[in-house]
């Protein structure tokens, strides 16, 4: 495996208290010293990311009947069989080392997207068919891929990400839709930081999460926003007034889909006068409630 620059990626490890912690480094980290372009990767992500990345694949071309060139009628049930036995082992812990290890030629990770070249012949066995009859196709992947930077280590998130809730996101957005309909009913910054126990300026900065596009709030809520996208991400950044320009800071695209995002997180004014937010937070006609959103009403207290 080698890191964006095409530096290999070598085992390393460190041990802390009675742990030994495994990494993947940037072979530059070990030659030459500390390098910020370098990468250290903590081995269970990296694995985890690899054998994710390869199960999805092998069950994609499985459920859309494309493991080989050629459809083959009489061997499609026992190909089936085989390719689902052979994801199954890359999810379990027991099996999936020995199978990443056999089956993973080559591969190379960058910001955005991870690369692997798979073994035919490996594979081949794996599948009880013959090298030949593979699909070209089946044998590289090209996957997407997020990463957190935390001082020289990376998280990684590859392949299909499953929506995971931040309850530090959560619980700062239900806190900031009641500080900010406090604020609406007349409450004053200074009377909310004394009852909270906070500064004046930590209400504030925290009260303007309620006024984030509805995009990326359902997205904070059902758990999909981008891995980068932290509370302390959005706390030190200047917030645009508009909310597209919000959504393109934080890279976050398109409709979630969701039976949640239909759910309302902003109830309106009743005031009839009132004209509509349309773009740019702002506006107050629109009242930012915990009580709009169940997951925000569970985090509100």
């Amino acid at each position: 495996m080698r890191d964006d620059t095409g530096d290999r990626l070598t085992p390393t490890h460190s041990v802390k208290g009675k742990r030994r912690l495994r990494y993947y480094t940037s072979h530059r980290l070990i030659a030459g010293g500390a390098n910020p372009s370098g990468w250290r990767l903590t081995a269970p992500e990296l694995e985890g990311a690899v054998a994710k990345v390869l199960a999805e694949h092998l069950e994609r071309a499985a459920d859309g009947h494309a493991l080989l060139s050629e459809p083959d009628v009489l061997g499609a049930e026992a190909l089936q069989t085989a390719a689902m036995a052979l994801v199954t082992g890359l999810r379990e812990a027991a099996t999936r080392d020995s199978l990443l290890r056999r089956i993973i030629a080559s591969g190379q990770i960058g910001p955005g997207q991870i690369r692997l070249a798979l073994d035919g012949s490996a594979l081949a066995a794996e599948l009880a068919t013959p090298v030949e009859a593979l699909s070209p196709a089946l044998l590289s992947i090209e996957a997407p891929l997020q990463m957190r930077r935390r001082g020289v280590e990376l998280r990684i998130v590859a392949g299909q990400r499953e929506a995971a809730p931040d309850s530090t996101l959560l619980r700062a957005l239900a806190q900031a839709h009641r500080w900010a309909a406090a604020m609406r009913r007349g409450e004053s910054v200074v009377a909310i930081a004394r009852r909270e126990s906070r500064s004046e300026t930590f209400i504030r900065r925290r009260a303007e999460l309620a006024f984030l596009s509805p995009l990326i709030q359902a997205a904070i809520v059902e758990g999909t926003q981008p891995l980068d996208l932290t509370l302390e991400r959005i706390v030190r950044t200047a917030l645009p007034l508009d909310w597209a320009e919000q959504e393109q800071v934080f890279g976050v695209k398109g409709s979630t889909g969701s039976p949640a995002a239909g759910r309302p997180l902003f109830t309106a004014e009743a005031d009839p006068a009132s004209p509509r937010v349309r773009h740019s937070h702002p506006a107050l006609p629109i009242t930012p409630t915990p009580q709009a959103h169940p997951a925000l009403r569970r985090h509100a207290s």
